[in-house]
Parts: C-alpha cells; sequence; structure tokens
C-alpha cells in the first residue's frame, strides 16, 4: 500500500516515515493500533517539542535531554526516522551540556518534526492508514530501472 507522495520522501538520514514501522504496528494491533499510535504522536510530541525549545530558550541541558529522549521513542515507534535521528543528535547534546551546538541543531529538528506531523496527520485525515513508499524519490543518476 502507499501513500501521496507528499507524505514520504527522504529527509537527510532516513526515510521521512520508514514504511517498515507500519508494517510491525499492524502486524502487532492491526490498523486500530497504527491509527491509535498515530493519534498518541500527534497528541502527545508537541510537548516534547516544547519542552526541548523551552531548554534551548533557557538554557536547560537537561530540559533538552529529557524532551529529546521521548521524541526520540516517539519518532522511533512510528518510523519517523528524519525526526528520530535529530531527536537522538539533540539528545546527546543535551546529555553532555553542548546549548550553543543544540540551539544550531534546534531549526532542523523542528523542521523534520513538523514534516512528520503534517505527513502523518494527513495519512490520519484520510481515514485510512497505509504504509508509505519507502522512497518515492527518482534515481540519482536519472535513469529508471
Amino acid at each position: 500500500m502507499t501513500t501521496p507522495t507528499d507524505s514520504q520522501g527522504k529527509s537527510g538520514n532516513g526515510p521521512l516515515l520508514d514504511p517498515a514501522a507500519f508494517v510491525r504496528l499492524r502486524e502487532w494491533g492491526g490498523d486500530e493500533l497504527l491509527r491509535k499510535m498515530i493519534d498518541l504522536f500527534l497528541q502527545n510530541t508537541p510537548k516534547r517539542m516544547e519542552q526541548i525549545r523551552a531548554g534551548v530558550r533557557d538554557g536547560d541541558a537537561e530540559a533538552i535531554e529529557d524532551g529529546a529522549h521521548s521524541l526520540k521513542s516517539s519518532c522511533a515507534n512510528l518510523g519517523a526516522e528524519a525526526a528520530r535521528s535529530r531527536a537522538a543528535a539533540m539528545e546527546q547534546l543535551g546529555e553532555d551540556g553542548r546549548l550553543e551546538e543544540a540551539r544550531a541543531l534546534l531549526p532542523e529538528l523542528d523542521t523534520h518534526y513538523g514534516e512528520t506531523v503534517d505527513a502523518l496527520t494527513r495519512i490520519r485525515d484520510r481515514g485510512t492508514v497505509e504504509a508509505p513508499d519507502p522512497d518515492p524519490s527518482p534515481s540519482p543518476r536519472g535513469d529508471s530501472e
């Protein structure tokens, strides 16, 4: 199954949404579990992003680390690899107290998180939960194999 190409794509360190995560969740609990996981992501992760933003704003490395850790786990559950990899990096920066680097990474995390929220919202709002295409981007050489 596929979704429109606006709900996937590669974003740096992996796909926006990895279809294997959708398949795995479906195997464990069908479409009901997958819908529930999407709803939980959309309900709970804005708080984690706000915790990270506040930590960056206030120079609170522990808040950055805690918020990023929770966000990373939520992203991993749904195969949101691009956002997960940025959250993992942010978690490490918080743990290490590297606040300036965390401040520099925040816009990138915000972008990938926002793209993930948009894609999951479109999937949820369609009323059918389908796995995203693994990589709809054209071949880097421009040929079609």
